[in-house]
């Protein structure tokens, strides 16, 4: 009667731990199942990312002293992870357009075509 009831006790103490440990698989896998995730939902995250773009960059001295630029960009790395939305797109355009018109002012640079290739975040 002792031996039967030392093993119903650990029989018993091995099913409650199998139990728990299958509750905390359960609840890890509903937790993860239900957390938001992707760009639609996290629109920062991906404006937070890492991005290489490949700038094709002109600038022009006009008559006056004044200069132009125009330039096209192409996203040749990303490192955030997510794909990028209509308005990561936008928002990286502005700091490209920002880093062109800096490198215009900048009096190093020649006039003329200039491939860059270039890291944002």
């Amino acid at each position: 009667m002792f031996l039967t009831s030392w093993v119903f006790a650990i029989g018993s103490l091995l099913l409650l731990a199998r139990l728990v440990s299958h509750a905390r698989l359960f609840t890890h896998a509903f937790v993860e199942a239900v957390k938001p995730s992707g760009p639609a939902l996290h629109p920062q995250r991906a404006s937070t990312g890492r991005y290489q773009v490949q700038i094709d960059f002109g600038k022009a001295v006009m008559a006056d002293g004044a200069t132009q630029f125009h330039y096209q960009w192409k996203l040749i790395q990303s490192q955030s992870g997510l794909w990028i939305t209509k308005e990561h797109k936008e928002v990286l355009d502005r700091k490209i357009q920002a880093y062109c018109k800096h490198v215009v002012e900048d009096s190093t640079v020649a006039a003329g075509d200039h491939r860059l290739l270039q890291w944002f975040n």
